[in-house]
């Protein structure tokens, strides 16, 4: 009998694991548990059930099946969203700032967090913020350029 006991409070930790995982997603993607689990195909919607599958297959023992049924969906569903989520990890930058807030919050939530990777992440949102002033010179340089043709356009249309 105490074997049930403990097995009861381990299925209660883990329900309040993924409750907070999702509260994680829900705060970090602006979107309620009822966008989760509703059909609508909004991208930032479809981001955070991508993130949830993987942080519940990340931090619980929870089968694909599992999880297809907490979001209203089914296991070949949360396949393509484990899929996905590597490859938006590697493609999409938005996506990745977005990952990297919601496990940061999640391994504070859970103290999880490793302090000892803290060089790490620091070294991580530099490498970002480079990436983003290089992105701002590449668009300033395009808008001047722009800007050029369009006087240019401009004299020629006024002579």
């Amino acid at each position: 009998m105490a074997e049930l006991n403990e097995e009861a409070i381990d299925v209660d930790e883990i329900k309040q694991l993924h409750d907070r995982i999702m509260d994680v997603i829900c705060v970090v993607c602006q979107v309620s548990i009822d966008d989760i689990k509703s059909k609508k195909r909004n991208r930032n919607i479809v981001d955070s059930r991508v993130l949830y599958s993987h942080f519940l297959r990340k931090y619980t023992n929870y089968n694909k099946s599992r999880i297809g049924i907490l979001i209203m969906r089914d296991h070949a569903t949360v396949i393509h969203y484990l899929k996905n989520h590597e490859r938006y990890l590697e493609t999409d930058f938005e996506y990745k700032v977005v990952y990297n807030q919601c496990e940061a919050l999640i391994k504070e939530k859970l103290d999880l967090y490793d302090f000892s990777n803290q060089i790490t992440y620091i070294e991580s949102l530099n490498k970002e913020i480079e990436f983003l002033k290089e992105k701002c010179l590449e668009y300033k340089d395009k808008y001047s350029i722009l800007n050029f043709k369009y006087n240019k356009l401009c004299n020629i249309i006024n002579n």
